[in-house]
């Protein structure tokens, strides 16, 4: 999504962001892109982030975590507000 078209759908974007746990990715024309992501689910993405530093953590079984099952719903949508796919 361009920075423009995002500026001009920033409610809509923002509850579909945050209503679906799902990550926005917005293009900008002469600078870097950007991602939108809910606050929750960046809680959850540092927590996982934190944990995996943790010696012998990483090796337990994923659905151990639902925080990490957050991040991996994050992380594995894509997202494509104000396109029909």
């Amino acid at each position: 999504m361009t920075a423009n078209y995002f500026r001009e759908h920033l409610k809509a974007a923002v509850d579909e962001v945050v209503g679906d746990h799902s990550a926005l990715r917005v293009t900008r024309r002469n600078g870097d892109d950007f991602v939108v992501i809910g606050a929750d689910d960046r809680d959850a993405i540092a927590e996982t982030l934190h944990l995996n530093q943790v010696p012998g953590l990483r090796e337990k079984k994923k659905s151990d975590c639902p925080r990490v099952l957050a991040v991996q719903r994050i992380c594995c949508t894509s997202q494509t507000f104000g396109e029909q796919g």
